[in-house]
């Protein structure tokens, strides 16, 4: 049981440190410009976006940009849990296929 807690501790500092340095404190975050919602690079998001199905566009929008839990984002669009979590994987699949053919 000892050397079992051991390895636990052991891993969980090593994930502390890890984590340690890639995480930056900061008191304030930066502000985007409105004109590039998604950052640098993100015209080609929003050009991805726009060529969505609406009903895939509105479930990415409500999970990823909304930040909504699943719950919550099926039940403002209107659609079963399961319908939502199709249409945000088919908007993934589409998004990733459009954001690689920009890229080549």
């Amino acid at each position: 049981m000892y050397s079992i807690a051991k390895s636990r501790l052991i891993d969980h500092l090593r994930k502390e440190k890890r984590l340690r340095n890639w995480q930056v404190s900061v008191d304030f975050l930066p502000e985007r410009p409105a004109e590039q919602p998604f950052g640098p690079g993100g015209d080609r998001l929003q050009k991805a976006l726009d060529g969505l199905p609406e009903s895939q566009r509105e479930a990415f929008t409500l999970l990823k940009i909304d930040g909504l839990s699943t719950e919550e984002a099926a039940e403002r669009a209107g659609v079963s849990l399961s319908a939502l979590k199709v249409r945000a994987h088919r908007a993934y699949k589409a998004l990733r296929r459009a954001i690689a053919s920009d890229l080549d």
